[in-house]
């Protein structure tokens, strides 16, 4: 990422992210090389974490797998990603564990993720959550179609997607399209 010396922020380190990750002119390039460095230096912290868990000292992993504990530490620091994945695999292997799986998330999910939950770590589960959370609609009053609020699921990218939550709404709907009709 490129270095900032003249830039000064007034407010927190979160602030100085949710500015870059929003700059107009720059805030895609940010926004890569921000999400690159996040996830590589989590995947690094992650072996740390694995092996304490497993009660194993860095020798320990180093003798399972066959280098010098010396270079365990490296893996352990290694925020520039230079690590084969099969390393990576061997290490949890060797601390009793395996990588479920990864997921994956377009780079605009998680700029908007991270700009309104700057303090909040870039996880699935608290992208998912986040992405679950859900906001209310409000009908305009005049519309004939339907009165009211209610809520809907801001994971849904159609109001049929959003199943059963609508039922309610749907049968309020199909009442009001049937007043109307009596009443012409």
């Amino acid at each position: 990422m490129e270095h900032d010396e003249e830039v000064q922020i007034a407010g927190t380190v979160s602030d100085y992210l949710v500015q870059k990750l929003s700059d107009e002119e720059r805030g895609e390039e940010f926004t890569v090389e921000y999400l690159r460095a996040d996830f590589l230096a989590a995947a690094a912290n992650a072996l740390s974490t694995l092996r304490h868990k497993a009660g194993l000292t860095q020798a320990e992993v180093a003798d399972q797998l066959h280098t010098k504990q010396s270079a365990i530490a490296r893996l352990e620091a290694d925020d520039d990603g230079a690590m084969s994945l099969r390393r990576y695999v061997d290490f949890a292997l060797a601390c009793g564990v395996i990588p479920h799986h990864f997921t994956f998330a377009p780079v605009d999910d998680a700029r908007n993720f991270t700009i309104g939950q700057p303090e909040t770590p870039l996880t699935f589960e608290n992208q998912l959550n986040w992405g679950n959370a859900t906001f209310r609609l409000t009908l305009d009053p005049d519309s004939t179609v339907l009165h009211g609020t209610f809520v809907v699921s801001s994971s849904a990218t159609t109001l049929q997607e959003a199943g059963p939550k609508l039922s309610a709404v749907e049968t309020q709907a199909r009442s009001v399209r049937t007043r109307e009709s009596a009443a012409a």
